[in-house]
């Protein structure tokens, strides 16, 4: 198993790093080789990977000290030589002094940890064969290592990070542990990378941490796994076996002898798949390790969380009130210490003694069993050419059937996955085969990876942009476009996904007249006094009389779902017949809900599709069976998957009824390849949806919950403002969360005691709160602490709140209701013979079994978002932490009718000071925007929509554009811009350094001197920071260019005319243009104006001038102009309206210079028309969509719309390049960046109608030989 955490930048990080990793047991650094095993602790830190090699590390440095990682992971420095390795980290003290600023990551952690098994075999041991399982554990870690640095660790360049490099190696420093904090046995090791690694071109750069290495970790963990266990197995002839089989042996015994197989590692395999266990879930383990010694080794250490409760409660009834921080952290340490089973600094050999000893029970003599395992692999090794493979061993059939498994289980988990995805599923597919080397199962696993990218479909467009030699990686791809970003879907979901969507514009099925819905739909519902909403009536038409096959009805929470569907189901069945409308819901507990509220017959999902699938028309007194004309409801549809979905609609389809799929895009998806309720609500532009909020009982939050849908972070100042969010530590906020429930548990309502709900972010945490929760109402008194029974979380007593988690037909109420995953019960008797409960649920009363509520049932004061999706409540209080995402945080604060409140967990970790340890800690508010910005995976053809809009964007292209501007002057002008001191090393990926570079050319053959020109331009104010100054120089040189631009143009017009007063519009000094600027302006402005004919103004003027008197005859001449015309020369806008003629694309991106390889100048002309052809694409789709902002261009000219659509070219390709979608065309305005103001003065130039706008060669002129589009940039393609 492998693990990554994220670790900044921060000194003190390291003191707890060290402390708990490297020097935690004191071990004095010894020459003996098995040192190690006699001293008490673990062996010093080592250097590892072709990063650390490059600096010397692994040569020169011996053990990993405290000074070499406060200066790598806290400084971002060399270890030895101090020197900067790239820009300083920002250390939390920075980020804190300054809120502009984040917090620099400065490496990731990684544990490798060998199976239980493993482990247990390695606790029993001698030295020597420890040392020699280890070195298998260590070889699996190289080979990892070696991955990591060819295959998966890449860094960015460029502007935006846009190119995608190959690095030199990863640093690394590892560190052996022996046991758990337990004191259990647990081999494994801490690897400390880096973010710090040197690219191809040598420069030293942050890891691509969110493209390269995150998708990559569970790739990376089966990839460990899977060596280990070939290394083991070549050296040991270990053979394995799943977790599965050692659980259920007598199951698996039978399983062999119904289905005929010999017990086999696939087999095995199989087993575990077949059981239910996902692929990535399935345990590998020692076949000959039996599980007593696993399980005796696998201590549980929640013990520590509930010593600590138990202080802090004790605490509060001494002291009336919660601990501080400070306390608590005491508080945490102390119960560490009181639960921990083994002292830190024991020796190996003293830790081995105690392990040998808790062995003895389960394998007899401990130190002989080790040798037994030993033993019973060398057999195996006599026949190793029988069992283990080298590649080519391997047959096209067999990498063809590993390839299914592995497009199976891709297309059971998600819509969209990549290539990183298919390796890991390939990895696991062939985990059970024995590879002689990793190179061997490397070579393996690309084969059936290559044959799973054949079979599916590409989602990211293949980008026929060429790009030069310099951007190129050895395998020839792109920089610009890695494949390790492209996203796949399979051809199975692909299909269901556009069978769905057929279906959902089909309008020839079941439907309902509109005479009878005139009829009736505004009648009360089900003889009430309710009467439905203008929003709930609309969408009651819509899906009664559409005749779609497959309809929507998209509901946020509260919008009064389920009256608009029992209004849905009066109408339907007074055409259709009683019975015609039926429902189906994710879980029995929804679907019995459903049922009590619409009074149909309801069944889950899941049980549904098992039944249909054998060809089941009746049981127990369901029918399985569709009508022509039945309506079928699909409640809580965005948690239904695509395949389940598709099933759903062929059923519907082959017996002429109507499929409605009822839920809310924006809350909980599919935890299986899912998005396609998602997909069909935003196909249509008439789906019925609920507007109208009813569950909450304040205006305001009704309105704040609808921006939480939306992901906004604006939605949560209400929220602030309400006192609705407060944060802390998890041990604060947990109580925090649990004293506002306790008092919401005894205020009276409208209907009695309020009813509350706790929401955590996990399974564990909900165990927490259930048991603070049961603590608090023994205290009151309104449970029985003295009758106990044991269930799955616990002890449940006499008036506990319990629920079962298990489908259970054959467990009947006195009302003949079975019991359900999900149902809440209070416990009302206890069999002190058999603990068989007696529970109660309103007026219901039921028995179940002991054995039954010790595997399923758990206390009820809790749950999870996921559970509490489809609940509404008085109050709800949920704790937040980054886990959560924008649907399970709008879950969360949308349960309760008078109030929903959440907790922001500070310290997550059970452990103390984890965050704080890895330097990481986030502010709450930061942790809030996060979970906003986190969505669920779309389906398939929206990602492929997504993907488009990504690799054809206006910014992704002048980010590739500006990068390769940079790249061609970089060899000429760089060591200028960096002997000036302009250029730092934050400098080289800012997106003004292509520019800047590209005006230095311009600016040189302009005659001007590059280096007395960049000084100047700097000389005139204070410049702050080197990313300022880069960005100030681009202004200013930009201005220059500009404005000899400008001066040209105006030159063709009026030069000849001024030529005949004497007057030198275009000098031969280049740094006498300023006033000869100004006069052309000023005769534009007088020409605009239309009063007088220019040349008789200027020929007046010019005859009250006395020339010999007058130094600066042009500058002397604009002003007597302006005075006499009353003439307003507005300097921006004229200088917008001529800006860069000729050397603009799109009438915005500044073109880049001509280059002299062919190459280089290829892949620039790619780009520019790439960027003209997007800006047309944009205004076609601004068209189609009406979109506002078009008004303010006015009406095209008749006759000639040609440049009403450049200009309208200019806007979009402005509005997409700085992300503005406000209905305004230019979007607010951003006075700190001057350089997006400059561009915002061009595109309102652009918005003129009358204005001199765009001369035609800003646009290139393109013909269908010349055009190298990136597919589906034009709405032609």
């Amino acid at each position: 198993m492998l693990t990554m955490t994220v670790i900044g930048a921060d000194r003190n990080a390291w003191g707890y790093l060290m402390g708990t990793v490297s020097t935690e047991h004191t071990l004095d650094r010894a020459d003996s080789r098995a040192a190690y095993y006699m001293a008490n602790g673990t062996p010093p830190g080592a250097w590892a990977g072709a990063g650390a090699a490059v600096l010397g590390l692994t040569a020169t440095a011996g053990d990993v000290r405290k000074e070499d990682l406060e200066a790598l992971f806290g400084e971002g420095n060399h270890p030895l030589t101090g020197a900067a390795l790239g820009k300083r980290f920002i250390t939390k003290k920075d980020a804190d002094e300054s809120p502009k600023k984040r917090q620099s990551v400065a490496g990731f952690e990684f544990v490798f940890s060998p199976p239980k098994s493993v482990s247990s075999w390695w606790a029993l041991a001698d030295p020597e064969l420890k040392d020699n399982i280890r070195a298998c554990h260590q070889a699996a870690i190289d080979a990892t290592i070696e991955k990591l640095e060819t295959d998966i660790v890449r860094t960015r360049s460029g502007v935006d990070g846009v190119a995608q490099q190959h690095v030199k190696g990863i640093t690394a420093a590892l560190f052996d542990h022996w046991d758990s904090r337990d004191g259990d046995p647990q081999l494994h090791t801490h690897m400390l990378v880096s973010n710090r690694v040197q690219g191809e071109d040598g420069k030293w750069r942050t890891i691509d941490s969110r493209w390269s290495l995150f998708p990559a970790v569970a790739t990376a963990g089966a990839y460990y796994d899977t060596v280990l266990m070939d290394e083991l197995s070549m050296r040991f002839g270990i053979d394995w076996t799943t977790q599965a089989c050692l659980e259920y042996p007598a199951s698996y015994q039978r399983w062999l002898s119904d289905t005929g197989r010999p017990d086999t590692v696939s087999t095995r395999h199989q087993y575990a798949l077949e059981r239910g266990e996902a692929p990535g879930s399935v345990a590998w383990q020692i076949l000959d390790v039996p599980q007593d010694l696993n399980r005796e080794y696998s201590t549980r250490s929640r013990d520590i969380a509930a010593a600590k409760d138990q202080q802090i409660a004790e605490y509060v009834r001494q002291h009336g009130r919660q601990p501080t921080p400070k306390q608590i952290i005491r508080m945490r340490q102390q119960a560490t210490l009181a639960t921990r089973k083994a002292k830190q600094n024991r020796s190996l050999k003293a830790l081995t003694t105690s392990w040998r000893e808790r062995a003895t029970r389960h394998v007899g003599e401990s130190f002989l069993f080790a040798d037994r395992v030993r033993d019973a692999g060398k057999a195996r090794l006599n026949d190793l050419p029988l069992w283990s493979f080298r590649h080519d061993d391997v047959d096209n059939e067999a990498v063809q059937d590993a390839a299914a498994c592995a497009l199976t289980a891709l297309s059971i988990g998600k819509s969209t996955w990549g290539r990183r995805n298919a390796e890991t599923e390939a990895l696991r597919a062939i985990a059970g085969w024995r590879f002689r080397s990793p190179a061997d199962r490397d070579q393996a696993v690309a084969r059936v990876v290559d044959h799973v990218l054949e079979e599916a479909i590409a989602l990211t467009p293949r980008n026929t942009l060429r790009a030069p030699t310099r951007f190129r990686t050895e395998s020839g791809e792109s920089m610009f476009h890695p494949a390790a970003r492209d996203l796949f879907t399979t051809q199975e979901v692909w299909d269901a996904e556009e069978r769905m969507l057929e279906a959902g514009r089909t309008q020839n099925a079941a439907a309902v007249d509109q005479e009878l819905v005139d009829e009736l739909v505004h009648t009360q519902v089900a003889g009430g006094d309710l009467v439905l909403g203008t929003d709930q009536a609309a969408a009651v038409e819509s899906i009664a009389c559409s005749g779609r096959l497959v309809d929507v009805l998209v509901g946020p929470a509260g919008s009064g779902k389920t009256t608009s569907l029992e209004k849905l189901r009066e109408i339907w069945e007074t055409q259709h017949g009683p019975g015609s409308v039926r429902g189906l819901a994710p879980t029995a507990r929804a679907a019995e809900v459903l049922a009590e509220s619409l009074g149909i017959e309801t069944e889950n999902t899941a049980k549904w599709l098992h039944e249909t699938a054998r060809g089941t028309l009746e049981a127990d007194g369901f029918s399985y069976e569709l009508h022509e004309g039945d309506l079928i409801i699909i409640d809580e549809a965005s948690i239904s998957g695509t395949i389940a979905l598709d099933t759903l609609r062929a059923q519907a389809e082959n017996a002429g009824a109507k499929l409605l799929l009822v839920g809310d895009w924006a809350q909980l998806s599919a935890v299986d390849a899912g998005g396609t309720f998602g997909l069909l609500a935003a196909d249509r532009e008439d789906v019925a949806e609920l507007t109208e909020l009813h569950r909450f009982k304040t205006d305001w939050e009704a309105d704040a919950s609808k921006l939480l849908r939306l992901g906004k972070a604006a939605g949560l100042a209400e929220y602030i403002t309400h006192g609705r969010i407060s944060h802390g530590l998890d041990e604060t906020i947990v109580q925090d969360a649990v004293d506002a429930w306790k008092t919401d548990e005894g205020t009276l309502g409208e209907d009695g005691t309020l009813v509350s709900l706790l929401i955590a972010p996990t399974n564990d945490m909900v165990e927490r709160l259930n048991q603070i929760a049961r603590d608090w109402r023994i205290e009151t008194g309104r449970v029985d602490a003295t009758h106990e029974t044991r269930v799955q979380s616990g002890v449940a007593s006499p008036g506990d709140r319990i629920v079962t988690r298990q489908n259970d037909r054959t467990l009947r109420t006195n009302h003949d209701r079975w019991v359900k995953n999900n149902d809440e019960w209070t416990l009302q008797d206890i069999d002190p013979d058999t603990g068989d409960i007696t529970a109660v649920s309103g007026d219901e009363t039921v028995v179940l079994p002991g054995e039954y509520c010790r595997d399923h049932v758990q206390l009820a004061y809790a749950t999870t978002a996921h559970r509490s999706q489809g609940r509404t409540v008085d109050t709800a209080h949920a704790i937040i932490d980054t886990s959560a995402s924008r649907e399970t945080f709008y879950v969360a604060m949308t349960r309760g009718k008078y109030s929903n409140r959440a907790y922001v967990v500070d310290d997550e970790d059970n452990v103390l000071g984890d965050n704080a340890a890895l330097g990481m800690e986030r502010d709450w508010k930061d942790t809030l925007e996060a979970v906003l910005r986190k969505q669920s995976a779309p389906s398939a053809h929206q990602a492929a929509a997504d993907e488009l809009e990504r690799v054809s964007s206006i910014r992704q292209l002048t980010a590739e554009y500006q990068t390769l501007i940079a790249s061609q002057l970089e060899d000429e002008y760089l060591p200028l811009l960096a002997d000036l001191g302009v250029l730092e090393e934050e400098s080289h990926e800012s997106p003004y350094l292509g520019p800047v570079l590209a005006n230095v050319r311009r600016i040189e053959q302009l005659g001007y001197d590059p280096r007395d020109t960049i000084e100047e331009v700097l000389a005139s104010r204070e410049l702050g920071s080197a990313r300022a100054t880069i960005a100030i120089l681009h202004y200013r040189l930009g201005k220059l260019v500009d404005d000899h631009t400008e001066l040209n143009y105006f030159a063709d017009e009026y030069a000849p005319m001024l030529h005949n007063f004497g007057i030198d519009l275009t000098r031969e000094d280049p740094t006498q243009y300023r006033s000869s600027l100004k006069l052309a302006r000023t005769l534009a402005a007088l020409d605009d104006q239309g009063t007088v004919p220019v040349e008789g103004a200027v020929r007046e003027a010019l005859e009250s001038i006395d020339r010999q008197e007058t130094q600066n005859l042009t500058a002397h001449l604009s002003r007597l102009l302006q005075t006499r015309h009353e003439l307003n020369v507005d300097l921006v806008a004229t200088a917008a309206r001529h800006r860069g003629t000729g050397r603009l694309v799109a009438g915005l991106i500044e073109r880049a210079p001509a280059h002299p390889d062919p190459d280089f100048q290829a892949a620039l002309a790619d780009r520019e028309q790439a960027i003209l052809l997007r800006a047309e694409h944009l205004v076609d789709q601004a068209i189609a969509n009406e979109e506002p902002w078009l008004s303010e261009l006015g009406d095209p000219t008749p006759g000639a719309p040609e440049g009403w659509r450049r200009r309208a070219a200019t806007v979009a390709c402005f509005r997409e390049l700085y992300g503005i979608d406000s209905v305004e065309a230019l979007g607010p305005e951003v006075l700190v960046a001057q350089n997006r103001e400059r561009d915002r003065a061009v595109a309102g130039e652009a918005l003129r109608p009358a204005g001199r706008s765009l001369h035609e060669s800003d646009h290139l002129v393109l013909s269908p030989d010349t055009v190298r589009p990136i597919v589906g940039l034009s709405p032609s393609v």
